[in-house]
């Protein structure tokens, strides 16, 4: 059961380029978070469901931030910013592509999550 995650902001997570690293180090982290903090990742959201579901990961992907319900903190929320192209990824490279996914996620609104400060 997490662990009082009800007053807390959810941490939001840029997963950086899809066609690197960062989609699956963002959900290990957040996995690790899970019943400390509820956590929202920003990417390619059908690429995050794929390997949100191979790591078993409790998931839930939405539009945009309006439509989560981010005070749910027994699953990690996922906003879709955009498809990147299957070549794209399997190249495992940087692209403009992947750049424009990545850019996508300075345009949402983050009024309802932040970074929390340690509590005193």
């Amino acid at each position: 059961m997490p662990q009082n995650t009800q007053n807390k902001k959810p941490l939001a997570i840029s997963c950086g380029d899809p066609a690197g690293i960062g989609p699956m180090i963002s959900l290990h982290a957040a996995k690790q978070l899970l019943t400390k903090q509820s956590c929202v990742l920003f990417g390619d959201g059908q690429q995050l469901h794929k390997l949100a579901q191979a790591m078993k990961v409790p998931h839930r992907t939405k539009a945009s931030l309006s439509d989560l319900s981010t005070s749910d903190s027994t699953c990690i929320h996922i906003v879709d910013l955009a498809r990147v192209s299957e070549e794209c990824i399997e190249q495992r490279k940087a692209s403009a592509e992947g750049g424009e996914n990545n850019f996508c996620f300075s345009k949402q609104p983050l009024m309802p999550c932040a970074t929390n400060t340690p509590e005193h």
